[in-house]
């Protein structure tokens, strides 16, 4: 995997004294990058968003003084800190994501109906949807948000509460709650009129 050949050229990477030796490394990467990249796809908008959080995630793991023995341990501190570099790259991204979302959305709209046909009008619609749905998911708490697109990005809930460090148990209450504020974010961003996608992330089509 090119990520795996080059993570070591980034920013002078070195071990700490505790730290996995490089077979090791290369053992936990190639077992918990799935996982990884899993988390942070779906937080993210962008697949070089993605690859950049994930060089970051496994160069933290590389320079880790002190690790769990057991691989269940190294698996929870994998998710923990993939959930926490993909919501510091949606806080400093997020100003800038406020300015540009409305254009890039219009724009990308716009392309494929111009293509197909299809009417400008239908196409600007969707985009103005796309845009409600970002803005409502921005107002969020960043775990609320978190549980929310983990959790409708298809991950179970024995795996949004290893991403989250929360109790299994947990999760379908914070869901709940994100839910609920989702939709109340949505609603007063669009006039209390619901769209299909804000239908199915407040879970109102489950």
């Amino acid at each position: 995997m090119q990520m795996l050949a080059s993570w070591g050229k980034r920013r002078g990477a070195s071990p700490a004294a505790g730290a996995p030796n490089r077979a090791r490394f290369e053992e936990l990467f190639l077992r918990h990058y799935p996982l990884v990249h899993g988390i942070l796809r779906r937080l993210l908008r962008s697949t070089e968003e993605v690859e950049d959080a994930a060089q970051e995630v496994f160069l933290r793991l590389y320079r880790q003084e002190t690790l769990p023995v057991d691989d269940d341990g190294v698996r929870r501190w994998l998710a923990r800190v993939a959930t926490n570099v993909g919501l510091n790259a949606l806080r400093s991204d997020r100003r800038q994501a406020a300015r540009l979302q409305r254009n890039a959305t219009l724009e990308a709209a716009g392309e494929p109906a111009r293509a197909a046909g299809e009417d400008p009008a239908t196409a600007a619609l969707a985009g103005e949807e796309a845009d409600l749905v970002q803005r409502a998911l921005d107002g969020m708490a960043e775990r609320a948000r978190a549980c929310l697109l983990l959790r409708n990005g298809g991950l179970s809930y024995a795996e949004v509460a290893l991403a989250l460090d929360v109790a299994p148990g947990s999760v379908g209450t914070i869901l709940a709650r994100a839910e609920r504020d989702f939709r109340r974010r949505y609603l007063e961003l669009s006039g209390g009129q619901p769209s299909g996608a804000s239908q199915e992330l407040s879970g109102s089509k489950r």
